[in-house]
């Protein structure tokens, strides 16, 4: 064989190798300079700094109004454990012991089973009450299971006639009968009873449209 074509062909072979080396060794400089480990991974995903600050500003914003006593109408009306709201609940006057009471009407399987739950002490003033109304007259039996505020608590009969008054302490699951078959309950924080003369005995004059929804 010719030599020079022989050292021609070796030449050429050893550049296609120097070549191929070279290519297989490349490597980014963020790898070289981190000793083989990428300073910025390529999966991570960035947090956009425009979305980052907004998040800041709206936090910012909410403790700014917590520390100067800016409410918020949100959180004032609202009580989150409740299913009903007071504010959305039928508002009657009661006329007993020869006064008128505000009260809300729970006049549906799900309004009476919530009751006065989960209500703070100044959601209800002295003299606010609620009245249960029932479909037919039964004996009754109320407890106080998750209900912070003590209650006093009277049984009334068809004819709107107290039959039964008991004091309820907050939390107790104890259930307090009516002791006699009863169409309503009338709620009132603990005390108001004795305050404003209500005894057994008594008749109630309960609004003709105070009546079960089911």
């Amino acid at each position: 064989m010719n030599m020079n074509l022989w050292r021609t062909k070796i030449g050429l072979l050893a550049g296609a190798i120097s070549v191929a080396v070279l290519i297989s060794g490349c490597s980014s400089p963020s790898v070289a300079q981190s000793g083989g480990e990428s300073t910025t991974p390529m999966r991570k995903e960035a947090t956009p700094v425009e979305e980052t600050g907004m998040s800041r500003a709206v936090s910012n914003s909410q403790d700014a109004g917590a520390s100067v006593g800016i409410p918020s109408p949100q959180q004032e009306e609202d009580n989150p454990y409740r299913q009903y709201q007071l504010r959305d609940l039928q508002r009657v006057k009661i006329k007993l012991a020869g006064k008128v009471f505000d009260s809300w009407v729970m006049d549906t399987e799900g309004k009476r089973s919530e009751g006065m739950m989960f209500l703070r002490d100044a959601e209800v003033k002295d003299d606010d009450s609620m009245i249960f109304v029932f479909r037919e007259p039964q004996e009754l039996g109320f407890w106080m299971r998750n209900t912070y505020i003590p209650l006093d608590i009277a049984y009334i009969d068809a004819k709107g006639k107290i039959i039964t008054i008991a004091q309820m302490a907050a939390l107790d699951e104890t259930s307090h009968p009516s002791k006699g078959k009863a169409k309503f309950a009338l709620e009132m924080k603990k005390g108001a009873f004795k305050r404003n003369g209500i005894k057994v005995g008594m008749v109630a004059d309960i609004p003709l449209d105070v009546v079960a929804k089911d």
